[in-house]
């Protein structure tokens, strides 16, 4: 469903909820992880954060809700760890361009 301008918030948030769920139920897939793996797993391990990266590109969803349904500490901690995996992407991509 196409939801526009006229849709309450809360609506969007809900169809934002649900493609998370369908996301994160892919990588977990793809990882070969079941949902308890996100909260046994380290705050910081990189394919949480690769998830929490994908979902800030293709959902809505705040940082808090993500860092809640990903077990990934604080919002704040959450949001500086994926700062710093952008930046570090970023330094990455420059070096193998110089290359």
């Amino acid at each position: 469903m196409l939801l526009g301008e006229n849709h309450s918030g809360e609506l969007r948030r809900e169809s934002a909820e649900a493609k998370a769920e369908r996301i994160i139920n892919e990588e977990l897939r793809r990882l070969g992880w079941v949902p308890a793996d996100l909260s046994l797993r380290r705050k910081s391990d990189p394919a949480k954060l690769a998830m929490a990266d994908r979902l800030r590109r293709e959902t809505v969803l705040s940082v808090k809700l993500i860092a809640e349904r990903l077990h990934l500490g604080s919002p704040k901690s959450a949001r500086a760890r994926l700062q710093e995996r952008k930046q570090m992407a970023r330094v990455w991509t420059s070096e193998l361009h110089k290359a």
